[in-house]
């Protein structure tokens, strides 16, 4: 989700400055954005709020979503965790409408690494390595990979 700001003067009647590098910003379709803000982008500490339900409350860098965070989805779910240049990348938990969750690692954007899938009353469905989000059951856990041979 990359944001892309007018510098014209057209662009007054949907951007509000606000005090610092704070600010609101509001497109034509009524989606919004409150917070830090920096060279014409939205970097730092934000608010996005969309017209269609979904919500990001974190960091941005570039005016892409970069840091920790939370977004959630208008039918329920969520995700709370750590964004690379728009991607979930690094340790996340993902929470679909039913309940049930995963906690775990990822790389752009998918299960990728050690994790646990919970049902809603937190009973273990899965536990193991994700590769490119899909269960690897048969991959190594790193916790129980064997470790590397030092060279002489």
């Amino acid at each position: 989700m990359r944001f892309l700001f007018p510098v014209s003067a057209s662009s007054s009647k949907v951007f509000t400055q606000g005090q610092g590098n704070s600010c609101t910003y509001t497109w034509p379709d009524g989606s919004m954005y409150m917070g830090q803000w920096e060279a014409n982008a939205i970097n730092g500490r934000g608010h996005y709020m969309g017209r269609d339900g979904r919500e990001f409350q974190g960091m941005w860098r570039g005016a892409v979503i970069h840091g920790c965070g939370r977004y959630s989805w208008p039918d329920g779910r969520t995700f709370k965790g750590n964004y690379f240049e728009d991607q979930k990348h690094g340790f996340g938990t993902f929470t679909w409408q039913d309940g049930r969750r995963f906690d775990g690692f990822w790389a752009q954007g998918k299960q990728h690494g050690h994790g646990i899938t919970y049902k809603a009353d937190g009973t273990i469905l899965k536990e193991g390595v994700w590769k490119r989000g899909q269960f690897a059951p048969d991959a190594p856990s790193p916790a129980t990979a064997a470790p590397a041979k030092a060279e002489a």
